[in-house]
């Protein structure tokens, strides 16, 4: 009984389905009467639960920081939380019975909302744009979903004003001034290291810019000194040869008297030193040299062993390394062995109390980076390198180091020639010196010579004949615009017994050659036409005609050493040019 009467209270069972007893007893009716009193307690406690719910449900949705409104099924608000009226700019009295698409800026984007949840249910986070009733625009982040048993999808939709949406907006100009303001500082930030590298790649580039002008004004300036050197070196160069033969030839007519021979002998000794002091102004002068020998720097380092450690004494320890596959480079040998040992003494002197001098070979491979500091092209190297651990240089000094006649020692101690005549060789031979110091800490020099495969069976150099030279009996043709040499080398000739023609300059030369002409000894500098030129168009006359350059400079040009010529350098001595005109009257090609 008393379950039947809980059941019908529930509304769980039919009211027809259990017939009640006509006459219940007394005590049936006393239960019957406690399970209503029960039924009722437990009606009152749960409709008090709701209601409490029901408040604590309206409080949350009040609390709520996001704006959140319910809508129906047709889209109309139907109840606005705090929030919404903070956002939207209006009360919800005023926002109730509205449609949802009036409070965004453009009602077609609320329909597509509504078409998308139509679809989906639910929309996340959906940027859209509401309207405050100013006109002021409020980006939103939207999200919005359909309540369960809303049937929005269903065959018996809920009514109008029934709550069937909720849609939940945040502001977020807020967040996105913030992340606007984020990316700005990320973006100065990003500038700013672009900035401080650009400006680090500035510094570094106006550094290298200036490592750059100040080699290529070392460059001119070294130019600028090799020309003038070379000039009057040229010039000297024909005064010794004037004197040097002219003291040979006096020489020669006064042999029996010992006194006067040995007055000339000190002459020709001066002239001769000061023919080797022209000769490192001349190398300041050089151009590149390419048929020069293929040699190794460990060779001649080998051959100067014995004669270096003499001169640099016994309280210079040597240290020296040389590299076992070291590379080949194309310089003259002999032009090589005055480096070293220009920089040997100039390391000796550093180290008057003694020290260690020390001498390594090595190869060398230059990179891109290393290109600037060097003033070289890239590519493989022959490095011979000399340290000494004496005194040291300072900057300034450093560089100067290679100007010719500038020389910290005394006036009686150097020329000031060393430095300048190495610079000068090297460079000729493509390659390039630099000079590392620091006061106190010593003094490394090094040399680079670009690599060259050597050749197998390359030609070794022809010896002069030293034998006694035969009366000379041909017919000898002499160019050369400086009246006093002119006149030397005749009468050098004429005393042998040749027959000689002058002329002032290359074209008075070939004016007067002629097929009998055995030999046409020409200077290579002359006004008008020069001595290649005269070659040139004395071949092109007659192809077995023989020519002995001579020049004050250094030129190596191929053509000038090639079958029926050859060269001579000034100053030379009489027995030199006798010598160097019977050698080659007696070629054959």
């Amino acid at each position: 009984m008393q379950e039947a009467l809980l059941a019908i209270l529930a509304g769980g069972v039919e009211a027809n389905t259990t017939p009640l007893p006509i006459s219940p007893a007394a005590d049936d009716l006393d239960a019957i009467a406690t399970g209503i009193n029960i039924l009722l307690d437990e009606l009152r406690y749960e409709l008090k639960m709701d209601r409490q719910l029901a408040d604590e449900l309206d409080r949350i949705f009040d609390t709520l920081t996001d704006a959140l409104l319910v809508l129906d099924r047709e889209g109309v608000i139907v109840r606005a939380n705090a929030a919404s009226e903070a956002l939207l700019g209006r009360p919800a009295s005023a926002l109730h019975g509205q449609p949802i698409a009036e409070v965004y800026e453009s009602p077609q984007a609320a329909h597509a909302l509504l078409g998308r949840l139509a679809e989906m249910s639910r929309v996340q986070d959906f940027e859209a744009r509401c309207q405050s009733p100013e006109g002021k625009s409020i980006e939103v982040m939207v999200s919005a979903s359909l309540l369960r048993g809303s049937g929005q999808t269903s065959a018996s939709p809920s009514k109008p004003g029934a709550p069937a949406i909720v849609w939940v907006a945040r502001d977020v100009r807020e967040l996105k001034r913030l992340l606007r303001a984020a990316a700005l500082a990320q973006s100065e930030r990003e500038r700013a290291d672009a900035l401080a590298k650009a400006h680090a790649e500035l510094a570094a580039a106006h550094s290298e810019l200036r490592s750059t002008q100040d080699q290529l004004l070392q460059a001119q300036k070294m130019d600028a000194i090799g020309q003038l050197a070379g000039g009057i070196s040229h010039d000297f160069n024909n005064l010794l040869l004037v004197i040097l033969a002219s003291a040979e030839f006096v020489r020669s007519r006064v042999a029996h008297d010992t006194a006067a021979t040995e007055e000339i002998d000190e002459v020709i000794a001066a002239a001769e030193r000061a023919a080797a002091l022209t000769q490192g102004l001349l190398a300041l002068s050089r151009k590149p040299a390419p048929d020069g020998p293929v040699v190794s720097t460990n060779a001649v380092v080998k051959s100067l062993t014995t004669m270096l450690r003499r001169m640099v004494g016994e309280n210079i320890r040597w240290d020296i390394a040389l590299a076992a596959d070291l590379w080949t480079a194309k310089i003259d040998p002999s032009a090589l062995e005055q480096v070293i040992v220009n920089l040997v003494i100039n390391a000796r002197d550093a180290m008057p109390g003694g020290g260690v001098l020390t001498v390594r070979t090595d190869n060398r491979r230059l990179e891109a980076s290393q290109l600037a500091a060097l003033s070289l092209p890239a590519g493989d190297y022959a490095q011979l390198s000399v340290r000494d651990t004496g005194v040291g240089m300072s900057m300034q000094t450093q560089q100067r180091a290679f100007e010719p006649f500038f020389t910290t020692k005394q006036r009686a101690d150097g020329t000031g020639l060393g430095l300048s005549n190495c610079y000068g060789i090297v460079t000729q031979a493509g390659g390039t010196i630099t000079v590392d110091s620091e006061i106190g800490e010593g003094t490394s020099f090094r040399v680079l010579l670009p690599r060259v495969e050597s050749t197998d069976g390359a030609p070794a150099p022809t010896a002069h004949r030293e034998h006694q030279l035969p009366p000379g009996s041909e017919r000898v043709l002499i160019a050369e615009d400086e009246p006093a040499v002119r006149r030397m080398i005749a009468r050098t000739l004429q005393a042998r017994g040749y027959t000689v023609s002058l002329a002032v300059d290359g074209r008075d030369a070939l004016a007067q050659y002629s097929h009998a002409t055995d030999i046409v000894i020409t200077d290579l500098m002359m006004p008008h036409m020069g001595g290649v030129e005269l070659g040139r168009e004395l071949r092109a006359r007659s192809p077995d005609v023989k020519i002995l350059y001579i020049t004050g400079y250094t030129e190596r040009a191929p053509e000038l050493t090639a079958g029926r010529s050859a060269l001579l350098h000034k100053p030379f001595t009489g027995r030199q040019l006798l010598q160097s005109v019977a050698d080659l009257l007696g070629t054959d090609g």
